[in-house]
């Protein structure tokens, strides 16, 4: 129990934090942009640590295969597989990453 409520105070937080994200959005999306287009297209391009979606979202618009996300609370995994059903979604912390990374 004590899990989950630690999870949903992390992702109300980042709900009550949209509203300032929106305001640099436009900026944000042409910086993310740029970068993104930089990477090359072979291999996944992962994401440690997805959270809410907030960036993933950029990296399934740029290519909507070839993404892994990696989440370690289950609560975010749950909320990026509503949001993103057809992507790989992990549930790991930073050390198990490789090993997934390996076996995509």
């Amino acid at each position: 129990m004590y899990e989950d409520s630690d999870e949903s105070a992390v992702f109300e937080r980042l709900a009550q934090i949209q509203n300032y994200r929106t305001r640099f959005a436009s900026l944000f999306d042409v910086l993310v942009a740029e970068q993104l287009d930089t990477l090359p297209l072979d291999g996944p391009w992962v994401e440690v640590g997805a959270g809410d979606g907030f960036f993933s979202a950029h990296l399934v618009a740029r290519r909507p295969d070839g993404i892994m996300l990696t989440e370690p609370t289950k609560h975010g995994v749950d909320v990026l597989q509503r949001r993103f059903p057809g992507c790989a979604i992990v549930r790991c912390g930073t050390t198990a990453h490789s090993k997934h990374i390996q076996d995509a």
